[in-house]
């Protein structure tokens, strides 16, 4: 296969292709082999802003599982539940013994569920685990916040450090992204 070679050409018919289906691009740097070969900001934005993104965390907490399972670390099918052992009596439905990092991923844990019902607690996993169950796990997806969290959790247990921290190492750093910020529990 030849090596295709990203130029400005080529950055600006992705910046149109965005724009035609309504996508908002505030800002874009494409590096191929280690060099920045494109790049692009719209005002007041500015390459080195940092953009609230919310939502898009969850993706980067699926490249951090993405990570431990290449690393042989974590598999897809492994229960939440194994690896949080001090949870185990707090559970309220026993279908949350069979929620999969798998169902976390595809947010098909079983409950219908939101930020909204978290109380003044600080332990996010807690109100998680006394909730009742909709569905049986892996049956029906419904958006919520609170796979991800259980999988940002997941992946600090199992790494040994924080998500962002693991993140910074193995994705941010090589990729040249120097400040990011990461909201916390």
């Amino acid at each position: 296969m030849p090596n295709i070679i990203f130029d400005n050409k080529m950055g600006e018919a992705c910046l149109a292709a965005w724009r035609s289906t309504g996508v908002e691009v505030r800002s874009v740097v494409v590096r191929q082999e280690g060099e920045v070969v494109f790049e692009h900001a719209v005002a007041p934005f500015a390459l080195e802003h940092v953009h609230p993104l919310y939502s898009v965390t969850k993706s980067f907490t699926s490249v951090a599982v993405g990570m431990l399972v290449n690393e042989g670390r974590l598999s897809l099918a492994d229960r939440w539940i194994s690896y949080f052992p001090e949870y185990e009596g707090e559970i309220a439905d026993e279908r949350f013994r069979n929620v999969t990092v798998r169902n976390l991923l595809t947010m098909t844990m079983g409950q219908e569920s939101d930020l909204s019902y978290i109380g003044a607690g600080d332990d996010w996993a807690h109100e998680v685990l006394h909730r009742e169950f909709d569905w049986k796990p892996g049956e029906v997806f419904h958006y919520d916040s609170l796979c991800s969290h259980l999988l940002s959790m997941l992946v600090q247990r199992i790494s040994g450090t924080k998500e962002s921290d693991y993140l910074a190492e193995r994705l941010f750093t090589p990729l040249g992204i120097r400040n990011w910020w990461w909201e916390e529990d």
